[in-house]
């Protein structure tokens, strides 16, 4: 069993994806931890039955500017590719989609981004019994608000393009 962190990105300066949907990009990045201490770029398709995965939130925001920020959601939809497997959701005690709550980690850093940003925590999930015999495509939409110091909010929904998770990206 292997521990595996998936760090997700949302910056306030980006521009809005080409679907005309009004989501920005989430950038992504999925770190494995094959010795404790000693990150590596991975993959999600090399998950298997008992891996854990961290879902982390970066602020890749370039500025010296003072805000807070409170996530209004963070959506996770999963969906088996088809004719692989029943279960619509490769992690323990969860069905698609559903919602994680992420709590301030502080400043950390990112392997993917390669610097230390503001980070959000979210808990901790467990790859299926049996899920690993399967396929999945996973979407994650992030939507949050900025509060900046003169009191100015700004609403924005973040999405990832359905990524493959669990087997081959076939």
């Amino acid at each position: 069993m292997s521990t595996y962190c998936w760090d997700l990105g949302i910056d306030w300066d980006a521009a809005e994806d080409f679907d005309g949907d009004g989501d920005c990009l989430l950038q992504t990045g999925f770190v494995g931890f094959p010795q404790p201490g000693s990150p590596r770029d991975d993959s999600p398709v090399n998950l298997r039955t008992g891996d854990t995965v961290q879902f982390n939130i970066y602020d890749t925001t370039d500025t010296t500017d003072t805000y807070s920020v409170t996530f209004d959601s963070v959506q996770v939809e999963t969906k088996c590719v088809d004719g692989q497997s029943t279960a619509d959701c490769p992690f323990k005690d969860e069905t698609s989609p559903f919602t994680l709550t992420p709590s301030s980690g502080g400043q950390v850093y990112s392997t993917p981004f390669e610097e230390t940003l503001p980070v959000w925590n979210c808990p901790t999930l467990t790859i299926a019994s049996g899920a690993d015999g399967g396929r999945f495509v996973i979407k994650i939409t992030v939507k949050a608000t900025k509060t900046d110091g003169d009191g100015t909010e700004t609403t924005k929904t973040w999405s990832v393009d359905p990524e493959m998770l669990i087997g081959t990206a076939g």
